[in-house]
């Protein structure tokens, strides 16, 4: 078992024997990092997935707490936490996207029209717009991705796609709150995707995708297969 499902499993114990009942402050993740016998690195990340899944909370003011959740959503938010973290799928998911979307978005190069550009820069400046709220920045890169492929006209391949998305999202929302710098970088490439449909330009729309997915690819491989073993 990894290290950050290793941490996973310690809190969601907690929550489970009622330890840390429903809307209890999380103990500071030293010292369930310490309990749980993982890196603070770990820990770190478990309580960030944990998050994302909708297990936990960040208040305003008070730190993190248990949701108030029945326990049927509890059991299935800490089974989706698990799931974020099993390996296969989502590269196999991401590997599915790299060979895909880059020439989704050179066909909507071709095709792209006016309004169309309208609604792919709303998108862009919206994750511009959305500062520190990963889950908001996330919700609009999907959207801006979508809009594009729309605009291919295909409707089997966008609908092919928006799957791939919508399953990959809670992965890149994690990607988003890991990686410090994951937004900034994600706005460039964006903002190079967007000027190569603007221009018509197919071979540079795709190579613009390429490098974009591929980059959230590549961290999801090296994290999952090798991230955990540097902790350790």
């Amino acid at each position: 078992m990894s290290l950050t499902r290793r941490a996973i499993t310690h809190i969601g114990k907690l929550i489970q024997s009622g330890e840390l009942p429903r809307g209890a402050r999380l103990p500071p993740e030293r010292r369930l990092a310490l309990e749980s016998g993982v890196s603070e690195k770990a820990m770190h990340e478990a309580v960030r997935v944990l998050v994302v899944t909708q297990v936990l909370e960040v208040g305003q003011s008070d730190g993190t707490r248990v949701r108030s959740l029945e326990p049927a959503l509890l059991r299935a938010g800490l089974h989706s936490a698990a799931e974020l973290l099993r390996d296969d799928t989502l590269v196999e998911l991401t590997e599915v996207r790299r060979g895909l979307e880059p020439a989704a978005t050179a066909l909507a190069a071709h095709r792209i029209r006016d309004q169309d550009l309208v609604g792919v820069r709303r998108h862009l400046d919206a994750m511009r717009g959305a500062g520190d709220d990963v889950e908001l920045f996330t919700k609009h890169d999907v959207a801006f991705h979508q809009a594009v492929v729309t605009a291919t006209g295909n409707a089997t391949l966008a609908t092919l796609l928006q799957g791939i998305s919508n399953r990959t999202m809670p992965a890149r929302v994690w990607h988003g709150l890991v990686e410090d710098d994951a937004g900034e970088r994600a706005i460039a490439e964006h903002e190079a995707i967007y000027a190569a449909l603007a221009a018509r330009n197919a071979p540079l729309a795709e190579k613009c995708a390429l490098l974009h997915v591929g980059t959230t690819a590549e961290w999801l491989r090296e994290h999952l297969h090798h991230g955990e073993a540097v902790e350790a």
